[in-house]
């Protein structure tokens, strides 16, 4: 039998093995680990332990099984420990890499300390130029020496949850090996009580309620959806019922027949945003920790474009039907899957950026967002103010120029 022959030391028998198995066993490590060097290792060490136990092998599992499951173990260990370093190889570009050289000394440490970051993290962390920031406190290390419990909080940008996860698994192993190396140096082994802890916790919405994250994108939603339809709708019946035809004779212009058809529009639209905030305070528990001017401000320019929309959509629609199925169709496609509301806008990239970006409905997200979770006010705000009434007038202004005096 082949085991035999390998207990007994036959060498053309444990290469005839490894040729069979050697291709096969990669695959597997590739599975685990992410680079031909660990892969090599793990494939070797893998035949180096069948080697070593093949005496002791019971044979309750197939030869094949056995080696597999070698495999599988040093896989696992190399892809943990792996997960705790970040080589700064892996960080180099097409252009070089990432850190030269020249600003280490022969000692592996700092020729000149980098550039000090001033300012708020948080605010690196919106702007994309931080995807991690270490907050230590004054004192750390004193209480750490002295027997305490000191904290020191990891920001990680959460935008793109995939990537935040890696980010938080490499924070958590830099963690545990400074903790591994701390005890060794200092008590010559590594006790099997971790002494530390580790706690996510989140900058805002910190009981992660669902009800939270959601209501915000709700109003949105409902902001967008309804005051585009039913401006449509107005307009649309009238000239379905023919009193339209009562303004031909009209001094009035093309112009002043919108904004006079949009402005009760505007009024219900924010008479139902009160009533959905006031909804959200006293049935949900979700109240605004901004500003409330600043949120009604972003609310009246969102209803705004969303009426001006509402008579862009009843330029090219004949009938009450199809201006429905049309407004539906038009607000809700963006405003669900382009705004932040089931997906970070962080993460759009390519065409789902674009139509989210050209949607009133990723603006005041932001505005809404803002002012409920993130207690801000009206200075952080300024551009959204600016891109929805620009979104109102354009709109407008489009549904002027297809609206012809003839047709009024």
């Amino acid at each position: 039998m082949l085991l035999d022959r390998l207990r007994a030391g036959d060498e053309p028998a444990f290469e005839a093995l490894v040729a069979r198995y050697d291709r096969s066993l990669r695959r597997v490590a590739r599975t685990f680990l992410h680079t031909g060097t660990a892969v090599e290792d793990v494939v070797q060490e893998t035949w180096l332990g069948v080697l070593r136990g093949l005496q002791a092998f019971e044979g309750r599992s197939s030869l094949r099984t056995w080696m597999f499951s070698i495999l599988v173990n040093q896989a696992r260990t190399r892809a943990r420990r792996e997960a705790r370093s970040l080589p700064f190889s892996a960080l180099e570009t097409e252009d070089g890499p990432t850190v030269e050289p020249a600003a280490f000394g022969a000692d592996g440490r700092w020729a000149s300390a980098p550039p000090r970051l001033d300012g708020d993290p948080e605010t690196g962390l919106l702007s994309g130029e931080l995807r991690v920031a270490i907050d230590i406190p004054p004192g750390f290390g004193r209480d750490l020496a002295r027997g305490d419990k000191p904290e020191v909080a990891f920001l990680v940008d959460g935008a793109n949850p995939f990537r935040a996860e890696t980010t938080r698994g490499y924070v958590e192993g830099v963690v545990m090996s400074y903790v591994e190396d701390l005890a060794m140096r200092t008590q010559g082994a590594v006790p099997s009580l971790q002494p530390l802890k580790i706690e996510a916790r989140f900058r805002y919405n910190q009981g992660f309620r669902s009800v939270i994250a959601i209501t915000p994108g709700s109003i949105m939603l409902f902001l967008i959806l309804f005051p585009t339809m039913l401006t449509a709708l107005g307009v649309v019946r009238e000239r379905e019922i023919g009193s339209i035809s009562n303004l031909y004779a009209s001094p009035a212009t093309v112009g002043e027949f919108l904004i006079g058809k949009q402005l009760p529009y505007v009024v219900l639209g924010f008479a139902s945003f009160l009533t959905l905030a006031a909804l959200s305070d006293l049935a949900f528990g979700v109240t605004v920790k901004g500003s409330w001017p600043a949120l009604a401000l972003g609310a009246v320019l969102y209803i705004y474009a969303a009426t001006a929309l509402g008579l862009l959509v009843s330029t090219f629609v004949r009938s009450q039907i199809a201006a429905i199925i049309a407004s539906a169709i038009i607000t809700t496609v963006p405003a669900l899957n382009f705004s932040g509301y089931l997906y970070p806008a962080a993460t759009l990239d390519g065409a789902g950026r674009i139509m989210g970006m050209g949607f009133p409905s990723l603006w005041f997200q932001n505005v809404c967002l803002g002012t409920f979770t993130k207690a801000r006010d009206f200075a952080a705000f300024y551009p959204e103010y600016l891109i929805l009434f620009a979104f109102g007038v354009g709109y407008l202004a489009i549904a002027r120029l297809l609206l012809r005096k003839q047709e009024v």
